[in-house]
């Protein structure tokens, strides 16, 4: 269903609808040590990440590092590890990261 997806009611729900669901926000993903990548705009809900682990999958998918899969978001600041998609705030920059050590970037 690309224009849409079904509600719990299998009713259709159209993407933008999905948008402004009150779960719904937009984050900006960074890539570790990388000051050149464009930031990733991305819409996270609870209805397509039921985990942290499912939103690292697709940013490993959408992103394609270098460095392998991603496994670890950041705050772009002061590095504190996002430990569940609760953490993510509307609107907010954060870093995806894999194994290795948070890099702050120069715009943190």
């Amino acid at each position: 269903m690309a224009a849409s997806d079904e509600d719990s009611n299998n009713q259709r729900v159209p993407r933008v609808a999905q948008a402004e669901m009150p779960d719904s926000r937009w984050v900006y993903m960074y890539l570790n040590g990388d000051e050149h990548f464009e930031p990733l705009r991305t819409l996270v809900n609870q209805r397509h990440y039921r985990s942290l682990e499912s939103l690292l999958e697709k940013l490993t998918e959408r992103i394609r590092p270098s460095f392998g899969a991603i496994r670890s978001i950041y705050t772009p600041r002061h590095g504190h590890r996002v430990s569940s998609i609760e953490d993510l705030r509307t609107n907010e920059r954060y870093v995806a990261a894999g194994y290795e050590k948070f890099r702050q970037l120069p715009h943190g």
